[in-house]
C-alpha cells in the first residue's frame, strides 16, 4: 500500500493544482468514527433524535469529513513528504449516510521560504451540487534525515 502514496516535494507544486476524491459516506463510516473518537452524541448516532432536531437522519461528524482532507494531504497531494499543520474548516450543511461527496483541494499558496503550502478545501454533495464545507489547510514538508 505504501507504493500508492504520492511523493510531491514543495518545488513540484504550483498554485492552481487540484486534487479530489469521491466518497459514498456509509452508516458504518459514521459508526466506526464514533468508536475511534468516542463521540457518541445522539445527533450522530440516533436517527430519531436527529429528526426531532430538524434533520432527516443522523448527521455525519464534521471531523470525519475533515479526516478525508487529512487523507488527501498525507496520501495524494502532497503525499508522503507532507504533514498537516493546521485546518480551518467551516461546515455549511450537514452530510448524511448515503450521501456521495466530493472532497477537493486547490493549491492556493506555495512558500518555499517557509517550506509550506496553503490548500483551499471544499466538500460538496455530488447529487445536489451543494457546498457542505469549505476552508483552508496549511501543510508543511518533511525531508529524510541521513
Amino acid at each position: 500500500m505504501i507504493d500508492d502514496l504520492s511523493s510531491y516535494h514543495i518545488d513540484d507544486l504550483k498554485e492552481g493544482m487540484i486534487f479530489s476524491i469521491e466518497i459514498k459516506l456509509l452508516a458504518e463510516d459514521i459508526d466506526n468514527y464514533s468508536k475511534v473518537s468516542g463521540d457518541i452524541s445522539p445527533i450522530h448516532m440516533d436517527d430519531n433524535f436527529a429528526s426531532k432536531r430538524g434533520f432527516p437522519k443522523r448527521v455525519a461528524h464534521g471531523l470525519l469529513l475533515a479526516s478525508y482532507l487529512s487523507r488527501i494531504v498525507g496520501v495524494h497531494l502532497p503525499g508522503r513528504n507532507a504533514f498537516l499543520q493546521s485546518i480551518n474548516l467551516h461546515f455549511l450543511l450537514p452530510v448524511y449516510a448515503g450521501d456521495t461527496i466530493r472532497i477537493g483541494v486547490v493549491v492556493d499558496q506555495v512558500s518555499t521560504a517557509a517550506n509550506t503550502i496553503v490548500l483551499k478545501a471544499h466538500i460538496e454533495n455530488i447529487a445536489t451540487g451543494k457546498l457542505h464545507a469549505r476552508g483552508k489547510l496549511q501543510v508543511g514538508f518533511t525531508e529524510e534525515k541521513l
